[in-house]
């Protein structure tokens, strides 16, 4: 049997950018929820090893320090 590598597994970043844009479509059952779901325990597990400022700044999201009051308080960030 041969195995066939997804595009999750070989282009993250495009993969990234077709989830996003099925969400935009809101085409909910063409989703690939097996990686969403790994992709974002991954994300969380990374975050927790980094400060929330260096968390955030993997978004280009930029953060405003007045409103950072304690680590895992809800941040509120400026529009980009």
């Amino acid at each position: 049997m041969t195995y066939a590598k997804t595009l999750y597994e070989t282009d993250t970043v495009a993969w990234s950018d077709q989830q996003a844009q099925i969400l935009r479509d809101r085409r909910w059952h063409d989703l690939d929820l097996g990686n969403l779901i790994e992709g974002t325990v991954q994300l969380r597990s990374d975050a927790s090893k980094t400060s929330d400022h260096q968390y955030l700044s993997n978004f280009n999201w930029p953060l405003d320090e007045s409103q950072h009051h304690r680590r895992g308080a809800l941040v509120s960030v400026a529009p980009v």
